[in-house]
């Protein structure tokens, strides 16, 4: 017998299995959307949690919320964690994505009972997949928390975030960040067929950055060297307009190395799979990195998530909160400080 929440076969997950065809109109009023792009159905849902406790991969509770505006993803990276975290079948990872129809109503409920803490768009699912520009769950869920005023966090690999700025410039506490794994496109082709290119995820660094918005890169995993040496990655990253750049090796190396290894065997990036199974490799690379990113003064740091923002009843009202005020990233202290890094506030 099947154990209680061990999921891991898709027709018995209690999100999918109640997921519907798109059948409904759109929050604008119009269309329903389309059922499918390319290989993956788009399907709904309704009754999904608004608000859900965020632990950090830990078992700490209380401290944040996470939004996942949509179950599954249709970026379909070779190495997403997610299908682990939320026990789905990791073989069809990629060929559906589910719009939480209702969430927005149900956050708009919540925002007014639960404890107004940081909120993680998102934490198991790319809040700017190609979907969103048609069903817009993400977009409707900031602007209730942009009239609550709540800290907020996103992390996307999608331009699409772009869209969004006059809403994230109306909130006191908010930081944004782009998932950019390699800087070759290369192998971005090869691991994450499906994503937003490098260099279009760059330029929406840069263009969130130069609005005022605080802005990070998770550069996980750190993929090797191809085109770019480790001091050619700072600098790329640096121009970009990131003000730290967040940094891991593979995450879920027992679930992740076979279907990476499957998709890059045979390929000229056929080592990738080996490097990102030994661990004394991922070392010594980040080390080079850190090293190249002390040259030119950008934080480079290993939590996957920053920490949450501090209480919003600390922060001055209508002020941005300095992320110096998070509790303190460990962080590869840097000789030198650009205005531009010095900014982010982390080293200190």
């Amino acid at each position: 017998m099947r154990a209680s929440g061990d999921y891991r076969d898709d027709a018995v997950h209690p999100t999918l299995r109640r997921a519907l065809p798109v059948a409904q109109a759109t929050l604008d009023g119009g269309a329903p959307g389309r059922s499918a792009y390319g290989a993956c159905d788009v399907l709904e849902t309704m009754g999904g949690q608004g608000l859900t406790d965020f632990t950090f991969g830990g078992t700490t509770t209380g401290e944040a919320w996470s939004i996942n505006p949509y179950s599954g993803c249709q970026h379909a990276c070779t190495y997403c964690y997610v299908p682990d975290t939320v026990k789905a079948e990791r073989g069809r990872w990629g060929r559906y994505a589910v719009v939480k129809r209702d969430l927005p109503t149900q956050l708009s409920r919540l925002v007014r009972k639960r404890q107004k803490m940081t909120v993680y768009l998102s934490t198991a699912t790319d809040p700017y997949q190609p979907l969103e520009a048609e069903h817009g769950i993400t977009r409707k869920c900031l602007e209730v928390l942009v009239r609550k005023d709540w800290p907020v966090e996103v992390l996307t690999r999608s331009p699409l975030v772009l869209r969004d700025l006059d809403l994230l410039t109306q909130l006191s506490q908010v930081r944004v960040g782009l998932s950019i794994p390699m800087l070759d496109d290369r192998v971005r082709r090869a691991l994450e067929p499906l994503a937003p290119a490098i260099p279009a995820r760059l330029r929406a660094l840069r263009k969130l950055s130069d609005a005022g918005i605080p802005t990070f890169a998770n550069y996980t995993p750190a993929c090797p060297p191809t085109t770019h040496d480790a001091d050619a990655v700072a600098r790329t990253f640096l121009e970009a307009g990131a003000q730290w750049v967040n940094s891991k090796g593979l995450q879920r190396q027992e679930t992740t190395l076979v279907p990476m290894w499957d998709r890059l065997h045979g390929t000229e990036f056929e080592d990738l799979t080996r490097f990102l199974a030994s661990r004394p490799r991922q070392e010594a690379w980040h080390q080079e990195l850190g090293r190249a990113f002390r040259k030119v003064g950008l934080a480079f740091s290993t939590p996957f998530f920053n920490p949450p923002f501090p209480a919003p009843e600390a922060t001055a009202p209508g002020r941005q909160a300095k992320l110096g005020e998070l509790p303190r990233l460990p962080v590869l202290v840097p000789t030198r400080l650009p205005r531009r890094a010095a900014a982010a506030g982390l080293l200190r």
